[in-house]
């Protein structure tokens, strides 16, 4: 099952999300500031049409108030190149198994800014405790664990600095996503 499934049908289990957050905060660590690794990336442009566009440039065009701050952090996002990231993590693309989650579907896979799989998937879970409300509390707790246990292992940086780059893209993501991007 994805985990997505889960989480839709009511097992909405922290364990899983802790998982899911030491797992692509493994991930990302193990990728930091590696050369060799971003060089066999050198280009985002499966990130910047599939993640990139939809969430932060076509959504300057319904909400010109905020373009340039959109434009902003498009940007950031195309300049930042971090850690190999996912580029599209959200519980619909892990699976969950025995032996833990899989990461699936990781065609916007780039060298870019781990921040942006940290904040999709936290908005993921965000959106789904308001589609949801009866699971909200359990939704916000899977939230709180897995950004727990992603924090942890962040060692390209100090701790705060990724989850300020979070905090910023998070809300451009909602808006995205509840513009249908």
């Amino acid at each position: 099952d994805s985990w997505r499934e889960q989480l839709c049908s009511g097992d909405i289990a922290p364990a899983t999300a802790a998982a899911v957050g030491r797992l692509i905060g493994r991930f990302h660590a193990a990728t930091a500031n590696n050369l060799a690794i971003a060089q066999c990336f050198p280009s985002d442009a499966a990130l910047n049409a599939l993640r990139i566009q939809p969430l932060f440039v076509v959504s300057t065009a319904a909400q010109s108030g905020l373009a340039e701050r959109l434009a902003q952090l498009a940007t950031m996002l195309r300049e930042c190149r971090i850690a190999l990231i996912h580029g599209n993590l959200c519980p619909a693309n892990v699976l969950v198994g025995a032996k833990g989650p899989i990461l699936i579907d990781a065609q916007c896979g780039t060298y870019g800014d781990p921040a942006f799989d940290l904040a999709s998937c936290l908005a993921e879970l965000l959106l789904l405790s308001v589609v949801a409300p009866q699971w909200r509390d359990q939704y916000l707790n899977c939230y709180a664990a897995f950004q727990a246990a992603y924090v942890q292992r962040i060692n390209w940086e100090l701790p705060g600095q990724s989850e300020e780059r979070a905090a910023l893209l998070l809300p451009a993501i909602l808006l995205g996503a509840a513009r249908g991007g």
